[in-house]
């Protein structure tokens, strides 16, 4: 199974949110789905989807608790 790596700019376009956020998530959130390739990170574009998707979860879980 071939993976589709992206990069930070291009996850940010998906998030839409800032480049540099994606990359301040690459380096401190172990949940968030991005590896290291030499001095860069990249992010599994199917697994960014999954991320995604339960970041959902979890708010809609969140909220249904307030």
């Amino acid at each position: 199974m071939d993976k589709t790596l992206i990069t930070p700019d291009e996850a940010a376009e998906i998030l839409h949110i800032a480049p540099d956020t994606v990359r301040l998530w690459c380096r401190t959130e172990p949940a968030f789905p991005s590896i290291k390739v030499g001095d860069h990170y990249k992010i599994d574009q199917s697994e960014l989807r999954t991320w995604i998707e339960n970041q959902w979860e979890i708010k809609i879980e969140s909220s249904k608790r307030d």
